[in-house]
């Protein structure tokens, strides 16, 4: 499961969320973007606030850890029983339904 924060043009900020904790997830994406000074939209979708794949993870792994703290569990991050077993190699490793890694650019060299 996926959620995402979309903009049309001149149109409202949606956020797109199947459950209330990828909810929160995508808050705390707008928070981190609103923290560096604005919302970057790419064909429609926000996009990491991050600079570096560093910090794009280190943004991961804090909405990993909001969504966590709402319903005490991440989709596909089995064994995960707190919020400080969410890190970067987790998410790195993290993979929808069909086998293809949700954060392929983290393991980029960047």
């Amino acid at each position: 499961m996926c959620g995402s924060v979309t903009k049309e043009k001149d149109k409202e900020v949606n956020i797109n969320a199947p459950t209330d904790g990828l909810a929160v997830h995508e808050i705390k994406h707008i928070s981190q973007s609103l923290n560096v000074g604005k919302l970057n939209f790419y064909k429609g979708a926000l996009q990491n606030a991050g600079t570096s794949n560093k910090e794009r993870g280190m943004n991961e792994e804090n909405a990993y850890k909001a969504q966590f703290s709402l319903n005490g569990f991440i989709p596909g991050a089995k064994g995960v029983h707190s919020p400080n077993e969410i890190v970067i190699p987790l998410i790195k490793g993290m993979r929808d339904s069909n086998g293809k890694l949700l954060y392929p650019y983290l393991s980029e060299k960047k």
